[in-house]
């Protein structure tokens, strides 16, 4: 079936409307123009990223052993078709949970329309209410910042409404709960900055995880206070590159404890 008309078939496929709950912001800006993404806070503080945290921290030697292996141009391609794809079912997602015409949501999703309904198939099920999404979140404790996909009200195996960190994400092939370490840190970040900034601490993170290979998402949650030591071990390396590269001089005058 042509994308056209796989929009045409399901342009009237909403099935829920989502309830939002207001929350404060905060006026953070983005910084794109360094090899690491920063962030801005509104007294000029300025932190690195979350996402930039984490690679910081990671053991990239399998990355560089796929590009040897499938040659630099291959790779780069494969790296900006996976981007434009988790660009577009991101924002197609964030349309859907603001309760945006099917046709506008469709429109974003492009020809990762399938994709999309895997995880719309999850949000219509586990969402009770929105509490925000893509809003800045940062922690000074921590010093970096980011924006975090989701923060609501999510439906537990219990059958109880949880405040949640939820992340969305897109894969070629199958990912395991063992197997996403710095998918697992990044949200406990995410719970970790919403603590610091509302006094109010998500204790459940999930990643939901469109997959190419099968035809329904990976829903993976993890608690928080299981996730919270995984990233003070991050965090602590984190902040010795900071201390290595002369950006952290108070170092040992903080110290992170989940």
């Amino acid at each position: 079936m042509s994308l056209s008309k796989l929009r045409a078939t399901r342009s009237a496929s909403r099935t829920k409307t989502f309830k939002h709950l207001k929350l404060p912001m905060y006026d953070v800006s983005c910084d794109d123009t360094t090899d690491y993404r920063t962030y801005v806070l509104p007294d000029g503080t300025r932190f690195y990223s979350m996402t930039s945290m984490l690679k910081m921290t990671s053991d990239d030697s399998w990355l560089k052993e796929w590009r040897e292996r499938i040659g630099e141009e291959e790779a780069k391609a494969e790296a900006k078709r996976c981007a434009d794809r988790g660009e577009g079912v991101h924002l197609a997602c964030e349309h859907y949970l603001n309760n945006e015409p099917m046709d506008v949501v469709l429109e974003a999703a492009g020809m990762y329309v399938d994709l999309f309904y895997q995880i719309k198939r999850v949000l219509d099920v586990r969402v009770g209410a929105v509490v925000a999404q893509e809003i800045p979140l940062f922690s000074r404790l921590m010093r970096v910042a980011g924006r975090v996909d989701l923060v609501c009200y999510w439906l537990h195996d219990d059958g109880k409404y949880y405040l949640s960190i939820v992340d969305f994400k897109t894969s070629n092939g199958i990912k395991l709960k063992g197997e996403i370490g710095t998918y697992q840190c990044q949200l406990a970040g995410y719970a970790q900055c919403f603590r610091e900034m509302y006094n109010l601490l998500p204790k459940h993170l999930v990643n939901i995880i469109a997959c190419e290979k099968t035809p329904h998402a990976n829903n993976i949650p993890f608690t928080t206070s299981e996730s919270l030591p995984k990233l003070a071990i991050r965090v602590k390396e984190y902040h010795q590159v900071l201390k290595d590269k002369g950006l952290y001089d108070s170092l040992d005058n903080v110290q992170y404890k989940p």
